[in-house]
Formats: C-alpha cells, structure tokens, sequence
C-alpha cells in the first residue's frame, strides 16, 4: 500500500526510493476449475500482475497496470497514471477504452467466463474498486480488490487486499511474504523486483508511456525535514487521519499516519494527507468497517 512506503502481505513495511517500473504483485501458480457451457470440466492458470512506475523525486507512484494472461495469454489490461486518475482497459488485441462505473472487463473463452475485472462504487461517496474475479465449481468469485486514491498531476495510491490467505502462496513481486527472513530493512532498493522492459511491451499504452517517461526526475531523494516542518506535517495529518495519541499503537491507521507524516515533511504537501485519508476510507469500505 501507499508510496514509497510499501507494506507486504505479511506486514513488512519499508520505504522504496527508486524510479522505474517494477512488479509489484504477481499472482501466478493457481490453477481454477469450472463447468464449461459443453458440460465439460475445465481447468484455467491464472495469472494476474501489478506493475508500478515510480518517478519524480519522491519516487511517487505514477503508473498502474493491471495485466490478465490467464490460460497463457493477454485477456484484458486496464491502465492509470496520475495525469488523470482515469482507468483505461483493453481487451486482447483491442482498442483502448475510458472505463465506465460498474463495468466489468473480461474476454470470453469460447463462450466460457474465465478471469475478469470489474470495476465498483462503494460507501457514500462512492469509491471506486477493482474487483479481480475468477470462475470457480461455485460460479464467479472474488479473489482480489484493489482500492486507491489519485490525484491528477500528483501521484496514485494502491491498497490491494486478497480475500484468501492461503492464496499468498501464489505471489511473487514487492508485496509477496515471507521476505523478512534475511537481511530485511526499512529501506530496500528492491533491485530483483525492477523491470527491464518498456511499458509498452508489458501492454501498457503508448500515451501513459510518453506522459510517464516525461516526468521522470534523476535519482530519487529525500529532502531534509527539521523539527519545526515535522509538527506543522503531523499537524496536516491529524486534520485528515485523526490525533496520533487516538490511535491504536501498532495498527494500519498507524502507519497511515506516519507515511502521511513522512510525505507532507518531505515536500509532497498536504494533498499527500487527503491521499492517504481516501485511502484508508476507501479500504474500509471493502472490509465493511
């Protein structure tokens, strides 16, 4: 979740200060069954990725990709960059497309449902999700929902829950489990995670490309933060996410509120603490909190 700052499926949290694109999540592994229209049993490989593009000097999220090559090939992509907060989707080989609330994206095998995304408004002010949905013997299922708040010309943040655990298995990118057992660090450079390829040849379009090379800014940094800048930031975010002493020590409002904190001292303004207030409300509404 959020940028830099990236927690894992297990709770690691560190601070990412690289551009480029990388893998954020990577389900891959899993294998569906289901009842076919000819009566038949049929057994899928899903294979659903994240990429991210980090840029600037703050290394902001500003490109999100969402690939489906489920059954060994490209299904359906859909795009965001911070330019204008605006999902895109492509079908197979098709033309891109501005997508609409309630839609859902999805290319037919045969006349079998297999892997689809679709998109959703929830709670009173209408957050939308991005429901990643696989067939199963029991019909269409759930198994991911992404959740996010973007500001055009600022950055994206992501929140991605899976609605089972024992899916976990099956990631491999930034997000994956189990990377705590050697050597991890409040910092990582996440070098085996960082993709050589244009974003083009991942299936992103070629405008999302020009606007996201153009804002690339040199190496990635931190700007100094002195004391007086650090209360008028937690000041900034108290307002959006509530007083630090009211929350629960060790809880995800917590690291809300100190990536929040960390951003708004480092430059990026008090837009980073309605982000990151969004965020967490828009979560929230996928739990049913």
């Amino acid at each position: 979740m959020g940028d830099p700052h990236i927690t894992t499926l297990d709770g690691h949290h560190y601070t990412l200060m690289r551009q480029g694109i990388f893998s954020l999540w990577h389900l891959s592994g899993l294998e569906t069954q289901f009842h076919s229209d000819n009566g038949f049993m049929k057994t899928v490989p899903v294979d659903w990725q994240v990429y991210t593009w980090y840029a600037g000097h703050q290394a902001f999220t500003k490109g999100l990709l969402l690939v489906d090559k489920s059954g060994g090939a490209v299904r359906q992509i859909m795009e965001m960059t911070s330019e204008d907060c605006q999902w895109r989707a492509r079908k197979g080989d098709g033309e891109w497309t501005i997508v609409k609330d309630d839609e859902e994206i999805w290319v037919p095998d045969g006349q079998d449902y297999v892997t689809g995304f679709q998109v959703t408004k929830k709670g009173a002010k209408g957050y939308k999700h991005i429901h990643l949905n696989v067939n199963t013997k029991s019909g269409k299922t759930e198994k991911v929902v992404l959740s996010l708040s973007c500001r055009p010309h600022h950055n994206i943040n992501l929140q991605l829950v899976m609605r089972q655990r024992h899916d976990y298995r099956f990631v491999d990118g930034e997000l994956k489990v189990a990377r705590g057992s050697r050597g991890f660090s409040t910092l990582q450079t996440d070098s085996e995670f960082a993709i050589d390829a244009k974003w083009q040849d991942l299936g992103g379009s070629d405008s999302a490309a020009t606007y996201l090379d153009m804002d690339q800014a040199g190496d990635a940094f931190v700007a100094k933060c002195s004391r007086e800048e650090e209360g008028k930031a937690q000041d900034a975010c108290s307002k959006h996410l509530g007083h630090l002493g009211d929350i629960q020590h060790g809880s995800p409002d917590e690291t809300f509120y100190e990536d929040c904190v960390y951003d708004v001292c480092h430059g990026a303004g008090e837009t980073a603490a309605e982000l990151a207030a969004e965020l967490l409300a828009s979560t929230r509404a996928i739990e049913g909190i």
